[in-house]
């Protein structure tokens, strides 16, 4: 998903250093780990009806970047560009959607983050949280 480079979504709000290098105002992608209803506090599997009842807890993509990331979480010295290309988004976003379909809904929050099989895909993690009627999808 994406969060569109609007007046809302301001990268510098959450890390200053990018307001000082110049990448204070930029589209943020990432990978959506969870979905909370904002009424129950609840984990969702899914969201359904009006998106601003929900608040979602997305992984940023710089978690898998060389200029901020790993090499175990960016595929090495040498990972692709587009960060969907990268095998270790690929088998997150996989075991993400298998965990959801399986009713084990994890969050940063709530706990599981930290559990595998995420431990052992991923080494440390950047997440943002945003209203789900600010994102659009990514193809």
């Amino acid at each position: 998903m994406r969060i569109p480079a609007e007046e809302r979504n301001l990268i510098g709000r959450y890390d200053p250093r990018a307001a000082q290098d110049g990448r204070g105002r930029e589209a943020i992608e990432g990978v959506v780990c969870s979905v909370r209803e904002i009424k129950t506090g609840k984990l969702a599997p899914k969201t359904s009806g009006d998106l601003s009842d929900y608040v979602l807890e997305v992984l940023h993509s710089q978690t898998f970047r060389l200029h901020y990331g790993s090499d175990r979480n960016t595929g090495g010295p040498r990972g692709p560009e587009d960060v969907r290309e990268n095998p270790v988004w690929q088998r997150l976003r996989a075991a993400l959607r298998e965990m959801t379909a399986g009713k084990k809904l994890v969050s940063v929050s709530a706990g599981g983050m930290s559990e595998e099989p995420l431990r052992s895909l991923l080494d440390g993690w950047r997440v943002v949280k945003v209203k789900a009627q600010h994102v659009e999808a990514m193809t």
